[in-house]
């Protein structure tokens, strides 16, 4: 009986850590889907998309390292913060100014319907203790 539990325990330690795992997305598949999104929505020129591709997959794999370094999950948001305002640096460099504008207003209205998604979050879950 008792070896059976332990079984059970360990088959669900394994379990637990293969599924945080896939969790993490591949940085490759990041990289090519906001390439993919970028060159539809700002028209990248051919000679853009290498360039964007790779700046994509450099700052992915900053991002994988980060969340599977063990850090405070303070320290990671800030960590992605400095990481995002390098990528923009890089990009600017590649995106001419018309694209390079309407990457920060895309950039901007997806932090607005982020923070319009957690404040209807948060507001579901206030009403506790009240009948």
């Amino acid at each position: 009986m008792k070896k059976n539990f332990l079984l059970v325990l360990l088959f669900l330690a394994i379990s637990s850590v293969a599924f945080a795992q896939n969790l993490i997305e591949d940085p490759f598949v990041v990289a090519q889907n906001q390439t993919e999104k970028m060159k539809m929505d700002l028209g990248l020129r051919p000679e853009q998309i290498d360039s964007v591709y790779g700046i994509n997959l450099k700052y992915a794999q900053y991002i994988q390292n980060l969340e599977t370094s063990g850090l405070q999950p303070q320290s990671i948001i800030g960590q992605k913060q400095k990481l995002k305002s390098a990528r923009m640096k890089e990009l600017k460099n590649v995106l001419d100014e018309d694209q390079m504008g309407t990457y920060r207003k895309e950039m901007l209205e997806e932090k607005g319907n982020k923070q319009n998604v957690n404040a209807k979050g948060k507001a579901k879950g206030s009403g506790k203790g009240r009948k």
